[in-house]
């Protein structure tokens, strides 16, 4: 017997039809296939069990075992890891039910039932969970969802405001939870700090979170924050051989810029239209607080105006020969 078995042991060593049965527990089993086979063996019946001990398809069990002398071609049977038979409820509260729905689908537990209700929460986001966090669960188990549905929405009706003081117009619209945009203008012709006109008008019905503005010409000792403004300009191409094209920027009190002109529409052909000299540009921009507009011909800043808290503008023109 003894000699029977050195005879194999050096079949398997010179590469005869003999092989040594590699040691696949543990591995993922695509590498048990891979290992088997570039050992001369087959990847044979797979049967699958849960463990806690092993990650989910990795070889637990193989026979023939490791180390045996077998028969090259022989196949080698394993039993591998059907993962935990238990998985551990997530923290789902917090996340929105589309992320709570991706985390799940990561485990082997199920969506249950979603219920929802009113909250100061986003809309959609998780409030509750049950089974909670941290619970140890059998595969399979539903986790159900209480989701937001946001905060209960106040419908009111728009009050008059029109020839209200400022004063009046704040307290009958501070309760309101409506998002008010009062722009203050140089109407010489009316009262101070009276309200006069206003959108939407009386009696329309509202949401909380809807805006409202209104016109009102502020004493110059009024404080009105965030108070929008109006302000209508006119600017005339100078006088050059050839036509230039125009930019028009506005730079907010953040230090944002956006082109007033040319807008998408003014394009011909994917580029910026061409005007004749003396041409007369007009536009009519809002802003709060401060703002700076300016003039580009045909690429270099030509002037700026200025407008800050109802003032100006106030004018800057560059070096003339720039442009020429």
């Amino acid at each position: 017997m003894a000699a029977a078995a050195w005879f194999v042991f050096n079949q398997a060593v010179e590469g005869g039809a003999h092989v040594v049965v590699p040691d696949v527990v543990g591995w993922p089993v695509d590498k048990a296939q891979l290992a088997l086979s570039q050992s001369g063996l087959e990847l044979g019946r797979q049967s699958q069990v849960t463990s806690d001990q092993f990650p989910e398809y990795h070889v637990m069990l193989q026979r023939p075992s490791a180390n045996d002398v077998v028969r090259q071609g022989r196949k080698v049977s394993v039993t591998i890891s059907a993962g935990r038979q238990s998985e551990e409820a997530p923290n789902l509260v917090g996340k929105t039910f589309q992320e709570a729905i991706q985390d799940l689908g990561t485990t082997r537990l199920l969506v249950g039932r979603m219920a929802s209700m009113n909250s100061d929460a986003p809309k959609g986001m998780v409030l509750a969970q049950d089974p909670g966090r941290g619970r140890l669960l059998e595969m399979g188990t539903e986790v159900s969802l209480l989701v937001s549905d946001g905060p209960v929405i106040q419908t009111v009706f728009m009050p008059q405001l029109v020839e209200l003081s400022l004063e009046e117009a704040r307290k009958l619209l501070a309760p309101l939870k409506l998002n008010i945009e009062p722009f203050a203008v140089e109407d010489t012709g009316k009262r101070f700090n009276l309200v006069l006109n206003q959108t939407p008008p009386a009696g329309t019905t509202m949401d909380e979170g809807d805006t409202v503005t209104f016109d009102i010409r502020l004493l110059p000792d009024t404080v009105l924050p965030n108070v929008r403004r109006r302000v209508a300009f006119s600017y005339f191409v100078p006088d050059m051989p050839t036509r230039p094209s125009v930019r028009i920027d506005v730079i907010d009190r953040n230090d944002g810029r956006r082109t007033e002109y040319p807008r998408p529409g003014d394009y011909v052909g994917g580029l910026p239209p061409h005007i004749d000299p003396r041409t007369e540009l007009r536009q009519t921009i809002e802003y709060i607080e401060r703002a700076t507009v300016e003039f580009y011909v045909d690429g270099r800043l030509e002037r700026s105006y200025r407008y800050e808290e109802g003032a100006g503008p106030e004018v800057t023109i560059m070096d003339d020969a720039t442009l020429r």
